[in-house]
């Protein structure tokens, strides 16, 4: 072939490789099996061909030297603008455990602990917030330091060991195996082989050990990403694609145009002076004191900060905090104290960096498409958090905000404004000619929107501690932000923001709540025709700023608008009349026009109202069709990662299934029982068979039972029910005003009715409390499905002594090989390749679904288990050692022992056996057939 293509192979016969060394080692046998061949044109090009040594692997890398060759590339040139006018740099500490152990030993220097005492004792406000800034700069400038040196040395070493699994012990590991590589190759003698073979076998179990360990984290990770509600991460790992950047640096828009928007967006024309609200002087000392901060309460607040967060421009990250905690508690304290008393800000705190996140849709040169993420100091929202919880007591004891607001208030949830309109709905259209009139508001930059003036004036107007006022002011003078725009880091100059609460900032919540609290009375009006609930009349729901108001007529929605509109203009909020649609929930909806300020508002037919889609005629069809589609993007997803780099680890994909696709099934559930479950159930259904890699003969009722699920429709209930207790003992929002209404629901119904089925009253699950009737709605639920699928499941037949549980079974996490495994699930379902097996799919009758072996034996598990001649040999080595232990017993008893998987050992040795098995059979099938199809199914 060489001679035909006229190439010419160089192995041996140039400098570094004359004379030939091998290429490839295995088994204690040497031989040269990769070869480098170039055209003969190019031999005067080649200056040196090298063996590289690798000696964790069979094959070496050869590696050519050409000089003097070069080919003319042309590539196409990226635009990118040229960053100007930016001022200062954001880069955020990839934390890790050598950058945690470099903190932890800073704080223990001298300089630290000596700057620590002096801030504890400071005798002056100044003198305390220098000795702070101090600290800080202190954290600074080893952080920014340890990041340079990491990224330096992860861009040195090569890819295998710039991996996260790749510790000490794998690098002295590596190390140990190139010295015995290179007493080989000098010294190729048998003993020096062997010697070879055991360093490179103990090297390759090390990596296979740990980058178990390492995708068992990632597992972790995933886990902890749904359980905090961080999405990006999910997708990120799942989809096994790399952490980048989604900012400006992609957009082609310039650090000028970003300061420009931000300036007219956060521009306060509420005034004539258009700008600032110079506070009245209030001395701090001529108000009620407060008692010192104290290092318990620091340590909750601590406690109640989230690790993983990207910090501010202070780039002091959580765990600084978190780890340290003996170091700050002290601290922070005195810091706080020393605030609270003198109310002095340090200046950093009022600085936010902005990371621009495309919304993928509109034009990326458009600043209005990006949305913006706000990033604060961390000390700064610890502190925040100590004025929340002041700010919190306050508006509940004082009964400041409405009922009808439910954003972010304790005992109250989505699902409650949810459940009260669902209840409104089926009120007003339970008769054919009756309607309800529901417009959902949005509001464009809500929380950026609200003048900072009217919310001092509101407040001042309260009964608020003036002190707790005086604080919250403080935090919002000379605010600032800096606008990211590359990825690199490179930050824009300062922007002055004049109104809108602080994004990110925990108190920013409860203050936009505060704003438009006095909607609620102002849309109050009879004129408006509000529908009732419970003697309660409703003419808006809130949650934040969703909101949705309610009327019984056309003409009662039309004014209620204009009220709106009218609020909204006094109160410098801005309706986005493109995303503020309105429905009319009827049994026979009609269109209508709808314009408000000369614009045109959408009419639909269905919206999806905090999360939950609501249909026009009180389907809830259309809600379920949707959490459907959403959970089944995530199994698939989790199922890529499980058979990519998830290393086929059942136990946490299991885990994982339940935290994010399960619950997103689950969101809605409480609002009542779909008119079909199948489609939720599908999913459920898909994931398992997929995971299992069964196939699809083995009933769904086997797989639950196998991996201690449920039916979704058994979830839904448990849920649906456990909101029910819920209502019925919080006596908080309007969501229990649903259950003394006079208008019964569905909802109430079928809950009534559910409750009756598995022999409950509802007057004695309320007598024995809310945290036992629970456990006892759950475990009869639990109860009622286990039973239900175990008769259908021919695993238990036949294990007639294996108990079942909630859990998954033990062998989904001891069988570590993934075909032991899959061989193992296909022996305990009835489903190995057999003529069983492919008699479900010819409908070939039960009695003539023969094996080869000999006529008159039907292929059953039994038969392949203990009788077959075909699996003799291996039968002998994995199975009849266990089977002597036990003698004289029936194969039904031989059977269930085998595969009843209450003994590791026994599962394992039968694992091997049907993987073996498998091998042997499958040359025995026509691999076009049904049964073949079946084995390779996933």
């Amino acid at each position: 072939m060489t001679y035909r293509l006229n190439l010419y192979i160089l192995n041996g016969a140039l400098k570094g490789d004359h004379p030939g060394e091998f290429t490839f080692f295995s088994g204690g046998k040497t031989s040269t099996i990769d070869y480098i061949a170039i055209s003969r044109d190019l031999i005067p090009f080649a200056k040196a061909l090298k063996i590289m040594p690798k000696p964790e692997s069979d094959h070496f890398p050869v590696l050519l030297h050409l000089h003097g060759f070069s080919q003319e590339i042309h590539l196409t040139e990226s635009y990118r603008l040229p960053l100007q006018l930016t001022e200062g740099f954001y880069k955020r500490v990839k934390w890790t455990l050598q950058v945690n152990q470099r903190i932890t030993d800073l704080l223990k220097t001298e300089r630290l602990t000596s700057l620590r005492t002096s801030l504890i004792s400071a005798e002056n406000a100044n003198a305390l917030m220098e000795t702070y800034r101090n600290i800080v700069q202190e954290l600074q400038s080893q952080l920014s330091q340890g990041n340079n040196t990491e990224r330096t040395q992860l861009q040195r070493q090569p890819h295998q060991q710039s991996q996260t699994w790749f510790d000490k012990e794998c690098l002295s590991a590596k190390k140990a195996l190139s010295t015995v590589y290179q007493s080989f190759k000098f010294n190729p003698t048998s003993t020096t082989a062997q010697d070879l073979l055991l360093q490179k076998r103990q090297y390759k179990q090390l990596l296979t050990r740990k980058k178990r360990e390492a995708i068992k984290n990632n597992w972790e990770r995933l886990i902890e990403a749904v359980k905090a509600k961080d999405t990006t991460t999910f997708w990120r790992i799942t989809s096994n694609i790399q952490s980048r950047d989604q900012t400006a640096v992609d957009s082609q828009i310039s650090p000028a145009s970003w300061e420009v928007y931000f300036q007219e967006l956060y521009r306060d024309t509420y005034s004539e002076n258009a700008g600032r609200y110079v506070c009245p002087n209030i001395s701090m000392e001529s108000l009620p004191s407060w008692p010192p901060v104290t290092t318990a309460e620091i340590e909750r607040l601590v406690a109640q900060l989230k690790p993983g967060k990207a910090p501010g421009e202070d780039a002091i990250p959580p765990e600084v905090i978190k780890n340290n905690l003996d170091f700050w508690s002290p601290i922070l304290a005195s810091l706080f104290t020393c605030i609270d008393k003198y109310g002095q800000i340090p200046k950093d705190w009022g600085m936010a960096v902005i990371v621009p996140i495309y919304k993928r849709k509109g034009r990326q040169d458009d600043p209005a498409n990006y949305r913006p993420i706000s990033l604060l100091n961390t000390i700064s929202k610890i502190y925040t958090r100590h004025l929340y919880w002041k700010l919190l007591d306050w508006m509940e004891q004082e009964n400041i905000l409405a009922e009808e607001q439910a954003g972010f208030r304790e005992g109250r949830s989505t699902i409650d404004q949810c459940i009260v309109l669902q209840h409104l709905i089926e009120k007003y259209t339970s008769q054919r000619t009756s309607s309800l009139y529901a417009a959902f508001i949005d509001f464009r930059a809500a929380f950026d929107s609200i003048s900072r003036i009217k919310l001092w004036e509101k407040l001042g107007s309260t009964s608020i501690d003036k002190r707790l006022l005086q604080l919250i002011r403080s935090l919002h003078e000379g605010t600032t932000l800096k606008i990211r725009c590359s990825s690199q880091g490179h930050l824009t100059r300062a922007v002055e923001t004049e109104k809108g609460v602080k994004q990110g900032c925990t108190l920013a919540p409860l203050l936009f709540n505060f704003y438009i609290n006095s909607m609620v009375e102002h849309l109050y009006n009879l004129d408006y025709h509000p529908p009732k609930l419970a003697e309660r009349h409703l003419s808006i729901l809130l949650y934040a700023d969703d909101a949705v108001l309610l009327s019984r007529t056309q003409v009662g929605l039309k004014r209620a608008l204009r009220a709106l509109a009218k609020y909204c203009s006094v109160e410098q909020l801005h309706l986005n009349f493109q995303k503020t649609k309105i429905m009319e929930f009827a049994k026979r909806p009609k269109n209508h026009t709808w314009r408000l300020d000369g614009h045109n508002i959408e009419q639909v037919s269905r919206f999806k109202y905090l999360g939950v889609f609501f249909h026009c005629t009180g389907n809830r069809k259309v809600h379920a069709d949707y959490v459907a589609e959403t959970a089944q993007k995530s199994s698939h997803a989790i199922l890529k990662f499980l058979k990519t780099g998830g290393g086929h680890y059942i136990p946490a994909a299991l885990k994982l299934f339940e935290a994010k696709p399960i619950a997103q099934m689950m969101y809605g559930a409480q609002l009542g029982p779909y008119p079909n479950f199948a489609p939720l159930e599908q999913v459920q259904s898909k994931f398992l068979r997929s995971m299992m890699q069964v196939p699809r003969c083995v009933s769904n009722a086997i797989l639950r039972l196998e991996t201690g699920l449920v039916r979704v429709e058994a979830r839904a209930w448990i849920a649906t029910l456990n909101y029910w207790l819920h209502l019925s003992h919080s006596p908080c929002g309007l969501a229990p005003l649903t259950l003394r209404d006079e208008f019964q629901s569905t909802w109430n119904k079928v809950v009534a009715t559910k409750i009756a089925t598995l022999g409950f009253s509802q007057k004695h699950l309320l007598s024995m409390g809310w945290d036992q009737a629970k456990v006892h709605i759950r475990q009869r639920i639990l109860d009622t499905e286990r039973q239900s699928d175990l008769a259908c499941s021919p695993v238990f037949n036949i294990s007639a002594d294996n108990r079942y549980t909630i859990t998954p079974m033990a062998y989904l996490t001891n069988l570590e090989v993934p075909n032991h495994r899959k061989a193992f699930t296909l022996a305990r379902c009835h489903a190995l390749p057999s003529a069983v097996l492919e008699g479900r799919y010819r409908k070939t009758p039960a009695l003539e679904r023969l094996c080869p072996c000999e006529p008159g034996h039907i292929e059953t598990i039994e038969h392949v288990l203990l009788q077959c001649m075909f699996y003799r040999d291996i039968r002998i080595n994995f199975i009849t050692p266990w089977l002597l232990k036990h003698p004289g017993r029936t194969e039904r008893y031989y059977t269930s022992l085998l595969l009843s998987d209450s003994c590791s050992a026994i599962t394992y040795s039968v694992a091997r056996f049907c993987a073996a098995a498998i091998s042997i059979r499958r040359t025995m099938t026509d691999p076009t057939g049904p049964v073949a199809r079946a084995i390779c199914y996933n």
